[in-house]
C-alpha cells in the first residue's frame, strides 16, 4: 500500500464455526516414537538393570530353589475291532473312546490313590526327600503327600497316545526314584482295575445281549400274529386284493354315473316336452312307433277300402251319387277316428317311454349304491391293512435296531475279552532316565523375563507420568484441546544452529536461522487467515508472564518488513511495556496519551528502524488508562489505524494477571493466544480459548513459544536440515527433506 493512497476499510467477513477443522499433530493422546526419544537413557539404562538383576535372580533361585525334573512316557492302546486282532489301530470304542480313556488315565496317574502308593514304597522311603517328612520315628504322609502333589504332573502328549509323567523335585536322584515308584504303582493299579472291571462289563453285556434277543423273538411272534389274523401274505400295499378290487370298482362307479347322468338329463328333457301347453310335441320315434300300431294299420286298410269303393262310385254314378257322399262321409269320419286313436298311442307310448327311462335309472342306481358300498368296504379293509402294514414295518425296525444294538454288544464283549487276553491297555515306555540338568530355574527365561520386567515398568511410569502431565510442551498437546488451531511455534533460542545473539531480534539477526524460518511459517499462516476475512487488526495475548509475546511480535514485525507490509506495532501492556526498547524509541507519547486526549495517533505514532515499520508505545502517563481500553477512543484509534496500514500487531498483557487482552479483543478484528513450552496448562490454555472465543474478535489459534525437542526428535533434525540447506544448498547425507534418515 502506498502512502498516499487511503485504504478502504476492510468489509467484515462472516467468521467460521468454531469447531472447524483442526490440524491433526499426531493422532494421539501420546507419541511412541517421542517417549522413546526423550526418555530413551531411562530405557537403555532400565534394560541394563533388567539384565544384571536376571542374572542374580538365577543365582538365587539356583541356589535356593533348584528343581529337576524326571520324565516317564506311558502308551495307550485302542480297542481291537475283532478277536485276535492287533490293537495298533482304533478299533471298535472309536476315537471318542480312546480320547477319553487317556484323558482319565491322565488323571488316575496323578491321583491321591496312586501317589500314597508310592509313597510307600522302599525305594522311595530310602530317600533324603523321604527322611525329612519323618516325625519322631513315623513319615508324615500328608506333607510328603501335599509335597508331591505340587511337583507331580501327567498330560498326553498332543496328537498321539502317549501320556507323560513330570516329577519334579531338588533332588537329581530322588525325581527319578520317585517318577519310577508312581509309574510302577499306576501299571500295577490299572492291570487290576482293568481286569475286574472288564469282567464285570462282560456280565453286564451278555445280560444286555440276551434280553436283546428275547426281544426280538417276542417282535418275531408279534409279527406272525399280524400276518395271520390279517390274511396279509404281502408287505406292500399295493399287491393286496383291497387295493386291486378298489383300482377295479372305481372306473366302473364312474361309468354308472356318466349313464346315470346321461339318462336323468334325457329324462328331464322328456317331462319338459310333457308339460308345455298347447298341443304336446313328441320324439320323432314315439311318432313313428304311434302311426305303425296296430290300430292305426288296421283302420288306414278301411279308408283305403272305402276310398276304392268310392273312386268306383264316382266312376258309376258321379260325385253328387247319395252313395258317393256317403262313403265320403265314412271315410272322414274313419280318417277322424285314426288321427285319435294315433294320439291316444302316442300319449300311451311317451308315457310307457319315461317310465321305462325312470326304471333305467333307478336300475343304474341300485347298481351303482352296490358297487360304492363295495368300494367302501374295500377302502376300510385296505386302511386296516395299511395300519397292520405300519405296525409291521415298526416292528422291523425295532428289530433291526435291537440287532444292530447285539452286535455292538458283541463286539465289545469280544474287545474286552480280547483285552483280557492280551493284558493292560497302558505299558510303561522304558524307566525314567535321571534329569540331565536343572529344569529350574533357567538362565534364559530369568534373564529374559527379568529384562523386559524392569523397561517394562520403567515405561509404565513413563505413561504414567505423560499421562499426568498437563502442561503444553510441545505442538503435539495444543490438538488435545478441542476446537484449538495451532497457528505456529518458536523453538527455544538455544536450538538455532545459527545461534542468535536475542531472541527479541533473532529474525532479523539471523534472517537463514531456525526462529526465522519458524516465524515465517508463522507470517504464512497468520496473513492467510486474516486476509481471507478481511481482518487488518490482531492482538496477542500471553497466557502466563514470560510467555514472549513482546519477541515474537518484534520478529513478526521484521519479518512483515521484509515483504513490504506497513505494519503497526501497538505497545498495549500498559503494565510491563517492553516494545520501545526492542524496536528503539521513546516510551512516550504513546496509547496512554492517545486514550486519553493527550496526544493525537499521528504524533504518537512514529517510524522504527525496520522499514515499513511503526510504533506506538505504551506512553508515560499510564495510571487509570487501562479502563480507556474499551471506550470509542480505543476503537477510534483501530480505525485509523486499519485506515493506514497493511496489519496492526498489538501486545497485550498476560490473560491470567489482567483482562486487559479481552478489553482489546472486544475492538480488534482477531486474537491469537502466545503461550510458552512448559509453563501454560492445558486446562488454563482451554479456559482462556474459550474467553477469547467469546470476544468480538476472531480467535485465530496458538503459537508456542521456546519449544525444546525430544533428544534425537524431528524438531531437532529439522532445524540442523534447513541451516545446512541454507549455507551449501544441499541436504546433509542420508536426510530427507523431512529432516529424518531415508526408510
Amino acid at each position: 500500500m502506498s502512502a498516499a493512497t487511503t485504504p478502504t476499510p476492510p468489509v467484515p467477513m462472516p467468521r467460521p464455526p468454531m469447531g472447524g477443522p483442526q490440524p491433526s499433530a499426531g493422532g494421539g493422546v501420546l507419541d511412541p516414537v517421542r517417549l522413546v526419544r526423550q526418555y530413551y537413557v531411562w530405557l537403555v539404562g532400565a534394560g541394563a538393570l533388567g539384565v544384571m538383576l536376571g542374572v542374580a535372580a538365577y543365582l538365587v533361585l539356583r541356589m535356593v530353589a533348584p528343581s529337576y525334573q524326571s520324565v516317564l512316557n506311558f502308551e495307550v492302546r485302542p480297542l481291537a475291532t475283532e478277536v485276535g486282532q492287533p490293537g495298533g489301530s482304533v478299533g471298535q470304542g472309536g476315537r471318542d473312546e480312546l480320547d477319553t480313556y487317556i484323558d482319565t488315565q491322565a488323571f488316575v496317574l496323578t491321583s491321591d490313590r496312586i501317589l500314597e502308593r508310592a509313597l510307600r514304597e522302599r525305594d522311595v522311603q530310602s530317600l533324603a526327600w523321604a527322611q525329612g517328612f519323618v516325625r519322631g520315628g513315623v513319615m508324615d504322609d500328608r506333607a510328603a503327600l501335599r509335597e508331591l502333589r505340587d511337583n507331580v504332573k501327567a498330560a498326553r502328549i498332543r496328537d498321539s497316545g502317549v501320556i507323560r509323567l513330570m516329577v519334579s523335585n531338588p533332588d537329581m536322584n530322588a525325581a527319578t526314584v520317585l517318577a519310577n515308584a508312581i509309574g510302577a504303582v499306576y501299571v500295577n493299579d490299572n492291570v487290576q482295575q482293568s481286569g475286574a472291571t472288564n469282567l464285570s462289563n462282560i456280565e453286564t453285556l451278555n445280560r444286555k445281549v440276551n434280553t436283546l434277543r428275547e426281544d426280538v423273538r417276542a417282535i418275531d411272534r408279534q409279527t406272525e400274529t399280524l400276518l395271520g389274523n390279517n390274511q396279509i401274505t404281502a408287505l406292500n400295499q399295493q399287491t393286496t386284493v383291497w387295493y386291486t378290487e378298489i383300482v377295479n370298482l372305481q372306473p366302473q362307479i364312474v361309468r354308472l354315473s356318466d349313464q346315470i347322468a346321461s339318462l336323468s338329463e334325457r329324462l328331464g328333457n322328456s317331462k319338459k316336452l310333457q308339460e308345455q301347453p298347447g298341443v304336446p310335441v313328441y320324439p320323432q320315434e314315439i311318432i313313428e312307433q304311434a302311426d305303425r300300431s296296430t290300430i292305426a294299420q288296421q283302420m288306414e286298410s278301411q279308408i283305403a277300402n272305402l276310398r276304392a269303393t268310392m273312386q268306383a262310385a264316382l266312376e258309376e254314378f258321379g260325385p253328387e251319387h247319395r252313395d258317393v257322399r256317403r262313403i265320403e262321409r265314412q271315410i272322414r269320419s274313419l280318417e277322424a277316428e285314426r288321427q285319435k286313436a294315433i294320439d291316444r298311442e302316442r300319449v300311451n307310448l311317451f308315457q310307457l317311454d319315461l317310465e321305462q327311462q325312470q326304471r333305467s335309472i333307478d336300475s343304474l342306481e341300485a347298481s351303482r349304491k352296490a358297487l360304492v358300498e363295495r368300494l367302501t368296504e374295500a377302502q376300510r379293509k385296505l386302511a386296516e391293512v395299511t395300519l397292520v402294514l405300519k405296525q409291521l414295518d415298526d416292528l422291523r425296525t425295532e428289530r433291526d435296531q435291537k440287532n444292530a444294538a447285539i452286535a455292538k454288544f458283541s463286539g465289545d464283549i469280544d474287545n474286552l475279552t480280547l483285552l483280557n487276553l492280551r493284558g493292560q491297555r497302558v505299558r510303561m515306555l522304558g524307566d525314567a532316565a535321571a534329569p540331565d540338568g536343572l529344569s529350574f530355574p533357567k538362565p534364559v527365561p530369568v534373564v529374559l523375563i527379568c529384562t523386559l520386567l524392569i523397561p517394562g515398568l520403567v515405561g509404565g511410569l513413563i505413561v504414567l507420568k505423560e499421562l499426568r502431565e498437563q502442561r503444553i510442551r510441545s505442538p503435539q498437546d495444543v490438538a488435545l484441546i478441542p476446537r484449538t488451531r495451532l497457528l505456529g511455534f518458536l523453538p527455544e533460542l538455544e536450538m538455532d544452529p545459527t545461534a542468535p545473539p536475542r531472541i527479541e531480534t533473532a529474525a532479523l539477526d539471523r534472517p537463514e536461522g531456525a526462529v526465522a524460518e519458524s516465524v515465517r511459517q508463522l507470517r504464512i499462516n497468520l496473513l492467510k487467515a486474516m486476509s481471507a476475512r478481511g481482518h487488518r487488526t490482531v492482538v496477542f495475548a500471553a497466557g502466563m508472564p514470560g510467555s514472549g509475546t513482546t519477541s515474537l511480535l518484534s520478529n513478526l514485525a521484521a519479518n512483515l518488513s521484509a515483504i513490504d507490509q506497513k505494519v503497526l506495532v501497538i505497545d498495549a501492556n500498559l503494565r510491563r511495556p517492553a516494545l520501545h526498547r526492542v524496536l528503539g524509541g521513546e516510551e512516550g507519547p504513546g496509547l496512554a496519551e492517545v486514550l486519553t486526549g493527550n496526544a493525537a495517533f499521528e504524533a504518537a505514532a512514529r517510524p522504527t528502524a525496520l522499514p515499513g515499520v511503526t510504533l506506538l508505545p505504551a506512553g508515560r502517563d499510564r495510571k487509570g488508562v487501562h479502563e480507556r481500553l474499551t471506550t470509542p477512543a480505543m476503537a477510534q484509534l483501530l480505525r485509523q489505524a486499519r485506515e493506514r496500514f497493511d496489519i496492526v500487531l498489538i501486545d497485550a498483557p498476560p490473560a491470567v494477571v489482567s483482562g486487559d487482552a479481552l478489553a482489546i479483543a472486544g475492538q480488534a478484528d482477531a486474537s491469537v493466544l502466545v503461550i510458552r513450552a512448559f509453563s501454560e496448562k492445558r486446562g488454563l490454555v482451554t479456559r482462556l480459548r474459550s474467553q477469547m472465543g467469546d470476544a468480538h474478535a476472531e480467535f485465530l489459534g496458538v503459537v508456542i513459544n521456546a519449544v525444546r525437542p525430544s533428544a534425537g526428535g524431528y524438531l531437532r533434525r529439522n532445524f540442523e536440515t534447513t541451516q545446512a540447506y541454507s549455507e551449501t544448498g544441499k541436504l546433509p547425507p542420508g536426510v530427507t527433506m523431512s529432516g529424518n534418515p531415508p526408510a
